[in-house]
């Protein structure tokens, strides 16, 4: 399991989404360095049923480090 949050800080995520009527994506990296992750993951928070989420659930959210994000705020998807 990772814990990418508290479980506070993950309600203070979904408060400030619902706020604000935006969605919220959550972006972990692991191994490497900080600044230069060996893996990295961009998740919806809505996805995140808890501030803990397995190795298995994340594999669906890969991202390769070092490209490009772009949200298709048309489609609500991010690319």
């Amino acid at each position: 399991m990772v814990e990418w949050s508290n479980p506070k800080q993950r309600e203070r995520y979904l408060k400030y989404a619902e706020d604000n009527d935006i969605e919220v994506f959550i972006v972990i990296g692991l191994g490497g360095a900080p600044d230069s992750p060996e893996q990295v993951f961009v998740v919806p928070l809505a996805d995140l049923d808890s501030h803990e989420v397995s190795l298995k659930d994340l594999g669906k959210y890969v991202h390769k480090p070092g490209s490009y994000l772009y949200y298709d705020v048309k489609s609500h998807t991010l690319n």
